[in-house]
């Protein structure tokens, strides 16, 4: 079951939220259309009339591996041409042999240059953020010792963001993914670290709720910069409405909390890969059930 963690101010599941939430706060993300080419969807977003997408920058849409700037240009032209704009690109950084804390020097050089070129192809596509996690150190090693190596490389990367104006926004993860930045805690360490305004914090609503952690400790943090929404249970990064977690509830949470970023949709479970339009139509249906419109 859900860990919601809240102290007061719940709804009630299904209800319309108090606080007046606006469909121009809620972002596309590409992270189930993989197997789709990026034009379809552009197309979708376009459809269900979103301003704002949010890319997956991995094969074959976006590689920054091998994508020219004339790919990139490419893919920002087809935004525009759609009323499309790119808040984010988010680089794949869990399968790829990236690691921003590897004791391995030549693994960690090159994984600071894969973000590099991360921020290159942001500035190139018009998005203005691009989101990061900490990487990972050996688990029998020191968790201090990955942090301070994850540390130094992402100085490096937000000095190298923050010539180019594009924002870091690092994410916490779950320890089977890392142990390096878990917490909001963590976030805000490693983000006093950074050169200043470089980076902020994010909170990914599954993977709070798989941690069981407090989305009130993510609200007092004070580096809370941008949201991943979809609902759990059974699976992490589901349609809002295919799980059991109090959406609704977190949304006026967070609302009344004086957050005024946005929320991205990330519905990456196997299940939407298919078919990942209906995915995002049912999340806006989901919307409009709620009253944001």
């Amino acid at each position: 079951m859900f860990s919601s963690n809240l102290s007061s101010g719940l709804n009630g599941k299904g209800k319309a939220m108090k606080k007046k939430l606006t469909r121009n706060r809620f972002i596309m993300g590409s992270y189930q259309y993989g197997h789709y080419p990026i034009s379809e969807f552009l197309d979708m977003a376009a459809k269900l009339h979103f301003h704002q997408v949010e890319l997956y920058a991995a094969e074959p849409q976006i590689s920054l591996f091998s994508a020219d700037s004339r790919r990139l240009e490419t893919i920002r032209r087809m935004a525009e041409e759609r009323g499309l704009d790119i808040f984010a690109i988010t680089p794949e950084q869990i399968n790829y042999p990236v690691n921003i804390a590897a004791e391995e020097d030549d693994l960690r050089g090159r994984s600071v240059a894969y973000y590099c070129r991360g921020v290159d192809a942001a500035e190139i596509l018009g998005a203005g953020r691009m989101l990061v996690t900490a990487g990972c150190g050996y688990f029998s090693h020191s968790r201090e010792d990955a942090f301070r190596r994850s540390a130094d490389s992402l100085r490096t990367i937000c000095a190298y963001a923050k010539r180019k104006k594009v924002q870091i926004i690092l994410e916490a993860v779950t320890p089977m993914s890392s142990n390096v930045v878990n917490s909001p805690a963590d976030q805000k360490r490693m983000i006093a670290e950074m050169p200043e305004g470089s980076m902020v914090g994010m909170l990914d609503i599954g993977s709070m709720d798989f941690m069981h952690q407090s989305l009130a400790d993510y609200l007092k943090s004070g580096v809370m910069g941008h949201v991943h929404f979809h609902d759990s249970h059974p699976a992490v990064h589901m349609v809002p409405g295919d799980g059991e977690l109090p959406l609704e509830d977190y949304l006026q949470a967070i609302e009344d909390s004086g957050y005024t970023g946005f929320y991205s949709f990330e519905f990456n479970d196997g299940r939407y890969r298919s078919n990942p339009f209906t995915s995002d139509e049912r999340a806006v249906q989901w919307l409009n059930q709620h009253g944001i419109q």
